[in-house]
């Protein structure tokens, strides 16, 4: 076919007339026109999914130069549900690389406590355990406590599992500059509508922790180190632990006293009167006298023992001049439990049940009641005592010496007892007496530490199990127990050193048999 020199001009400049219409088109629609906007609700959750639609059609969306579609093109904004991972130290997000947060949440990897889990930070980054595998820690609840992050507590301000749940726009088109003002634009508009307070931003938290050792007994030498060496002498690697606590307890086995007379019984131990500020001093807020030792040394050496705590500011948990004075708790009144300023109270009884000894000794013939001084004890009224003091407005935590010694799991009488104050309002309860660990339990969704043993402890090494306890750190939100720090001690003579983790092996176990009987 011939064409004259004419028309192909012709042709050619109606071609670029018309590529030229196009572009400008393109160039209007994608500026200073309307872009495209499709919503993907693949991966919205209902909350998230409601709130945007609800948005979208309440937004003069022309106004600010789109259009809704159902069939996204090349030119079009996309938004999806996205979540990014951050810490606390970092600040919250406001709009930014076409990401708009609408929530804050905190999340933690939960497990039950036998289980002994461990969550290392390679394993989020690499994603062996993913965002399905967490939940809220709002949502934390018993059987389950979390597992730390990279050895990171959630109060940490390096916590890596901070979550930021919101939108993401994305657009892939040729007009980048201008179509990042329209986006900006609507997500402007979107943020207005987040202060409604719909979805929930968390702050970073402040934990409650609890430090608690099983029996402690500072005679055979061990005084002479604690007051010449300090609380590492004879607390070893737990002593910082103890320091660091907002409540540090423990059973204190003995008086403290410089006379009395000594008891006709198998053991007795007597403490110089200086181990009271000295315990004060590492960090002990209270100790546990309602035990077999407290009579050691007759009343006066009881007495003398309730005298020198007091004057150093350490308190007294389960005894006390009269029943009543041994029921009252030792109160913290304003543990503090987030940055914002919300406190709750702490309240920490004490009490005794334990039976006679082989020597005959009776500890029930030291009981307090109206008018005599002594210990609280269970087969004496002592429960009921606390049990019209258990605040339904504190987290109320019960110490207690009872069970039979070097048992593996409680016996029935305790069992019954214990349970019954946590059904009364008990939120924690803390064993001692048996002279070796016994397990964890959820009792009622509340957590017991059935016996914690020993902790500082010479001249056990003949026992089953005697040299050997468990030292615990409990970290708390409100009243949901969030973290448990476990530490296997072990007693080298009058030094009580942190243990190799193999031996907590006996403590899942037991702990394992509880939680599947």
């Amino acid at each position: 076919m011939n064409l004259r020199l004419a028309d192909v001009v012709r042709v050619k400049y109606v071609s670029v007339f018309l590529c030229t219409l196009l572009l400008l088109s393109t160039v209007l629609s994608c500026s200073g026109g309307f872009v495209e906007l499709c919503v993907d609700y693949a991966d919205f959750p209902q909350l998230e999914k409601s709130f945007i639609d609800r948005t979208l059609n309440s937004i003069d969306l022309e106004n600010l130069g789109f259009r809704l579609t159902n069939e996204p093109g090349h030119e079009t904004v996309v938004i999806k549900f996205d979540r990014q991972r951050t810490e606390w130290e970092k600040e919250a997000a406001a709009f930014s690389e076409h990401f708009l947060p609408f929530s804050r949440i905190c999340m933690v990897f939960p497990a039950e406590l036998w289980e002994n889990k461990t969550l290392s930070l390679e394993d989020i980054t690499n994603g062996t355990v993913s965002y399905a595998d967490l939940i809220p820690l709002a949502d934390l609840a018993p059987p389950y406590v979390a597992v730390k992050a990279g050895g990171l507590d959630v109060a940490d301000p390096k916590y890596p599992l901070v979550y930021e749940c919101g939108i993401r726009f994305s657009y892939e088109g040729q007009h980048k500059k201008s179509v990042d003002k329209k986006i900006t634009a609507l997500a402007y508009q979107i943020q207005q509508e987040l202060k409604t307070g719909l979805f929930r931003f968390e702050f970073q938290p402040r934990l409650f922790r609890i430090a608690a050792g099983g029996d402690v007994m500072l005679a055979r030498g061990v005084e002479d180190i604690f007051l010449t060496e300090g609380p590492e002498g004879i607390m070893g690697g737990t002593a910082a632990l103890v320091s660091e606590a907002d409540l540090s307890i423990i059973n204190l086995e003995g008086s403290i006293t410089g006379g009395g007379t000594e008891a006709a019984k198998t053991y007795t131990f007597r403490f110089d009167p200086r181990v009271a500020p000295a315990l004060k001093d590492a960090g002990f807020d209270a100790v546990l006298i309602a035990n077999n030792h407290a009579f050691d040394f007759g009343v006066e050496g009881f007495l003398d023992t309730l005298v020198y705590l007091e004057e150093a500011g350490v308190g007294v948990l389960g005894a006390g001049r009269n029943a009543r004075d041994g029921a009252a708790p030792f109160v913290l009144a304003a543990a503090p439990f987030y940055e914002s300023g919300s406190t709750m109270p702490v309240k920490v009884f004490g009490i005794a049940s334990y039976g006679k000894e082989r020597s005959g000794w009776d500890g029930l013939d030291f009981a307090a009641d109206e008018n005599t001084a002594g210990i609280l004890h269970a087969g004496n009224g002592g429960a009921e005592l606390i049990r019209q003091q258990l605040d339904n407005g504190a987290l109320n935590i019960i110490l207690y010496h009872g069970g039979i010694e070097y048992a593996d799991y409680p016996d029935d009488a305790t069992r019954t007892l214990y349970t019954g104050l946590v059904h009364s309002g008990a939120d924690l309860v803390i064993g001692t007496h048996p002279h070796v660990e016994q397990g964890f339990e959820w009792v009622e969704g509340k957590p017991v530490f059935w016996s914690l043993g020993d902790y500082v402890f010479d001249e056990m090494d003949d026992t089953p199990g005697g040299d050997m306890g468990l030292f615990i750190v409990l970290h708390y939100l409100d009243r949901i127990l969030v973290h448990v720090d476990l530490y296997p001690v072990f007693m080298d003579g009058p030094r009580t050193v942190i243990s190799p983790p193999e031996q907590l092996e006996r403590f899942f176990r037991l702990t394992k048999d509880l939680a599947n009987k």
